[in-house]
């Protein structure tokens, strides 16, 4: 049957009428409809709504009324006027997409991918460390009198109890004890070293990468039983340390290995730490790895389950969508939570088996990979 307007309805709260897309047929006359409605406009978001809806009498299923002079006709909003309500959804069944409500950062994510219009939104984690600097630290650390990790180790039975700084890590504190006393090796990142340490767990190994010379504040005082420091790290962490076991490892790096002699293993995983110390002890013989903190995302505003403060490109948040999950992270969590689905994949197809505990981005990943919910 023909129809002078056509609007599309849904099972909405505030009103069923949605006027994102509204079909009006050449010629019709149907400014009498908004002439009305114009009358019983309010100030409020979603009144222009709301007037049409109080003129036109819209449902919920599709029908046809002959309205005041016009034909009017009501279709759903599934497929016709079409509104995602998460990242995930697939919209290729609609006839017009249509973001409803508010602006919503991951609009130009999702034309992207489900649309093939425009390219996706970057968000690049860079080094917070000048490469000359970095370079620097390493070419005077490789100096020391300390050892290194040279050569890979021998794959061996040991658990290796990977301990990052997520707000989830509270959850887990039980669990890391117990594999602890179970003869585990408990690897704490950064900060978590001192959280454990408050808790009256003692690390087994502390492992650091960031270059900054504030961070020497990790070892603050020494906490952990025996210590992994990137070559990159301030020397004033070295120093920190000169009474204690320390082993030193080079990140890999392109342009690195023209900072110090010899031809050790250079340890990959990116730019953080968390994936990086996964390499690390991979490379130590470790192929059973637990990991606990790895949120990779906020949790009540906050990123750490410790207080840290960030710098203002680490302090920048996003909301990023896990199908129909939302999280917010800093672009280093973003980048790392990216990179584990393919790191991750390699490692285990060299012989790992990586568990991950806890909440937050990556755990949701990791359970995603293996097909269990999130």
């Amino acid at each position: 049957m023909l129809f002078d307007v056509a609007f599309t309805t849904g099972a909405f709260t505030d009103c069923i009428l949605n006027t994102g897309a509204i079909f009006v047929r050449g010629n019709s006359h149907v400014g009498h409809i908004w002439s009305r409605a114009l009358d019983r406009m309010g100030e409020e978001w979603g009144d222009d709504q709301k007037a049409l809806a109080a003129i036109v009498r819209p449902t919920l299923y599709p029908s046809v009324t002959a309205g005041p002079g016009s034909i009017i006709r009501f279709m759903p909003v599934d497929p016709y006027n079409l509104a995602p309500a998460h990242p995930g959804e697939d919209c290729r069944r609609g006839y017009i997409l249509h973001f409803r409500g508010p602006r919503k950062a991951w609009m130009k994510d999702y034309c992207a991918k489900w649309l093939g219009i425009g390219e996706p939104n970057e968000w690049i984690a860079l080094p917070n460390t000048p490469a000359e600097e970095r370079f620097n630290n390493v070419f005077l650390n490789s100096k020391r009198d300390v050892p290194w990790v040279h050569k890979e180790t021998e794959p061996h039975g040991g658990h290796a109890v990977l301990v990052g700084g997520g707000p989830s890590l509270l959850d887990d504190l039980a669990e890391i004890f117990r594999r602890q006393e179970d003869g585990q090796t408990v690897f704490a990142l950064n900060g978590a070293a001192h959280w454990l340490k408050d808790r009256g767990l003692i690390p087994d190994y502390q492992v650091i990468l960031d270059p900054r010379p504030e961070n020497v504040r990790f070892v603050e005082p020494p906490v952990a039983k025996k210590y992994l420091i990137g070559s990159q790290c301030h020397p004033s962490v070295f120093d920190r340390l000169s009474q204690h076991d320390v082993t030193l490892f080079h990140h890999a790096e392109d342009g690195i290995e023209g900072y110090f002699e010899g031809n050790p293993v250079v340890i990959g995983g990116g730019v953080t730490v968390g994936l990086v110390a996964m390499a690390l002890v991979y490379a130590l013989g470790y192929r059973k790895l637990h990991l606990y903190g790895y949120d990779s995302s906020d949790r009540d505003g906050e990123g750490h389950v410790y207080s840290q403060g960030e710098t203002n490109a680490e302090s920048s948040r996003r909301e990023i969508w896990l199908d129909r999950r939302k999280f917010t992270c800093s672009p280093g969590m973003f980048a790392q939570a990216n990179a584990f689905e393919g790191f991750a994949r390699m490692m285990a197809d060299h012989g790992a088996l990586i568990t991950v505990h806890g909440s937050g981005l990556l755990p949701s990943i990791a359970r995603k990979m293996a097909g269990l919910p999130f």
